[in-house]
């Protein structure tokens, strides 16, 4: 089922890792695989150290890109700012305008080629990355 904010509340990170963990026996399909290396970027740091925490057996390396700092990953997210976001984000008048700018082709790139890449993106990465970046993808 599709999570819903709305009515099962926002929580993060620990509802974001078991939200993963589901998808384990997707992601790894085959008993043996027990050889991962998770990258996680920006402030999804602390869901990808609780991963990797959590699933030893599975994940043996972790590569956080542009983390925040350890106080500010340890440190409560006051539920107002998340209500906040959340509102933010789920508003067709802010939404739809900010994601429309984020989404776009020549955002992508440049984002990926500043801090994913040590040369640049390739079309494959970018293929994937406007496949996965639409309305549809979306939460509700």
């Amino acid at each position: 089922d599709a999570w819903n904010p709305s009515e099962q509340g926002l929580s993060f990170p620990l509802g974001w890792v078991e939200g993963v963990e589901a998808l384990f026996p997707t992601i790894f399909e085959e008993e043996s695989v027990k050889d991962c290396t998770l990258v996680v970027q920006g402030g999804l740091a602390p869901v990808g150290v609780l991963l990797a925490k959590r699933n030893p057996n599975c994940i043996t390396r972790l590569v956080l890109t542009s983390p925040p700092t350890w106080k500010e990953m340890i440190t409560d997210f006051p539920s107002s700012e998340l209500q906040r976001n959340y509102k933010f984000l789920t508003n067709p008048w802010s939404a739809n305008p900010a994601f429309a700018l984020l989404e776009q082709e020549s955002l992508i790139r440049f984002f990926s080629n500043a801090f994913l890449f040590s040369d640049t993106c390739d079309d494959e990465w970018m293929k994937n990355t406007q496949r996965a970046t639409s309305r549809e993808m979306r939460l509700p």
